[in-house]
């Protein structure tokens, strides 16, 4: 952009020509086409942020909190997490949902090495509760009498972080609950 000496704007709206913004604390940049459509490019996803950052996105961070769609969002963006690390490191790219037709669902399955699998539930929450872990035990324990008690299963409770102070780790019997940020370092 720069090397063309083309005009770009920190924000959609093209107030802060010249400029770059740091939304979400990543990087992020507005500039016309050839046709004059406006164009982004950004370090990271919208709200990925959250409202602690040190640079809220100023249209996701306000509405965030209150929104319907929290759990959605938060849900869709540990997917997205998930699948960055396994496109990073070149494993098999497999992320899997579970429901059945009682109703019982879990946000994400993963498999690994060895037969192995990963239970993840995802909670916008930053206060965890035992009952928030109650998918992952029914699924863990239904599969356990399926397959055996020889399977290698690890489920978690991923959330965000707490405001103050330290997350409880062990949420039920079996479950881990971890903070979104941890949940990524330890992928």
């Amino acid at each position: 952009i720069r090397e063309r000496k083309l005009t770009y704007w920190a924000d959609p709206f093209r107030k802060q020509q010249g400029e770059i913004n740091h939304w979400d604390d990543g990087r992020g940049v507005y500039f016309e086409d050839p046709n004059g459509h406006m164009l982004e490019v950004i370090t990271r996803p919208y709200g990925s942020g959250g409202t602690k950052t040190e640079h809220p996105h100023p249209l996701v961070a306000p509405t965030l909190k209150t929104s319907p769609f929290l759990g959605t969002l938060f849900e869709g963006f540990v997917a997205s997490e998930i699948v960055k690390h396994q496109t990073g490191w070149g494993g098999a790219k497999e992320l899997y949902y579970f429901r059945d037709q009682q109703g019982l669902e879990v946000d994400f399955l993963i498999p690994r090495r060895g037969g192995a699998i990963v239970l993840i539930e995802c909670k916008a929450s930053r206060t965890v509760t035992p009952q928030m872990a109650a998918s992952l035990r029914q699924l863990g324990a239904a599969m356990k009498r399926k397959r055996g008690s020889r399977i290698m299963m690890e489920m978690l409770l991923v959330h965000q972080a707490p405001k103050a102070g330290t997350s409880t780790q062990t949420v039920a019997p079996g479950v881990r609950a971890l903070p979104w940020e941890r949940f990524v370092a330890e992928l």
